[in-house]
This record gives structure tokens, C-alpha cells and sequence, in this order.
């Protein structure tokens, strides 16, 4: 899991985020940020210390807690589709955006596929 440190700087209405220098020393005003990925999203952490030295400690810290943190487990089973249910839902869509024309073309198109594929389920299809 990767945690970045970066920081935040306001030019009048506008935020711009940058990568900090670690050589440069940066003022008590200075707002601190960690950007990582949790459940698949991307988010921004604003942090609250005073320097660069705390952030980076902070970022470590975070890091260290994300790969620790056990990974969710969904508590049901997924549910598998049916192949032939898929395919019904799909031209009732079809049917309700796209003209009768383009609907008679997609059902044409997919009876054929049905007809050549054995496989019942959509995570079979490949």
C-alpha cells in the first residue's frame, strides 16, 4: 500500500498539491496532506503537524496501519447471473434507449452468440 506525502498550497481560490523536498526547510503554516488508496478509493488525509519531519512520521505510521489493516471479506456469497437472464435485461435496455431497429440488430447478434457458447453463467464468459 502506498501512502505519498504532499503538500498543499493555495494560490488565491485555488489548491495546488506538490511533492515535498526533503532538503528544504518550509514554514509553520505549511499544510501537510497523504494521498493512498482504502476500499478502492483514492483520499486525501490533511494532516495536522508543524513541520516535515512530523509528516513523514505520520505518513510511515499510516502506511504501516493500511498494510496491517485486515482486508475485507464480502459476507454473502455472489451471486452468479445467468447467462440468458443477462442477456434479457441487457435488450430491455436496448429496447428502452437505442431504436427498434438497433434493438433488432443487438437481439439478432446475441441469439447468434447464444447459440455458439456453452457457457451458463457471465463469469464464465471471458
Amino acid at each position: 500500500m502506498m501512502v505519498s506525502l504532499w503538500i498543499r498550497e493555495a494560490s488565491g481560490s485555488k489548491r495546488r498539491y506538490v511533492k515535498p523536498n526533503k532538503k528544504k526547510l518550509y514554514s509553520a503554516g505549511t499544510v501537510f496532506c497523504l494521498r493512498y488508496v482504502k476500499d478502492g478509493k483514492r483520499r486525501w488525509e490533511t494532516l495536522q503537524v508543524s513541520n516535515l519531519n512530523a509528516a513523514l512520521a505520520a505518513r510511515a505510521t499510516k502506511e504501516a496501519a493500511l498494510l496491517t489493516e485486515a482486508p475485507k471479506t464480502s459476507a454473502t456469497a455472489a451471486k452468479r447471473v445467468n447467462l440468458d437472464d443477462a442477456i434479457d435485461v441487457y435488450l430491455t435496455n436496448v429496447e428502452a434507449t437505442r431504436a427498434h431497429k438497433t434493438w433488432l440488430a443487438y437481439k439478432l447478434i446475441l441469439q447468434e452468440f447464444r447459440k455458439s457458447c456453452a457457457k451458463a453463467y457471465m463469469d464464465e464468459v471471458e
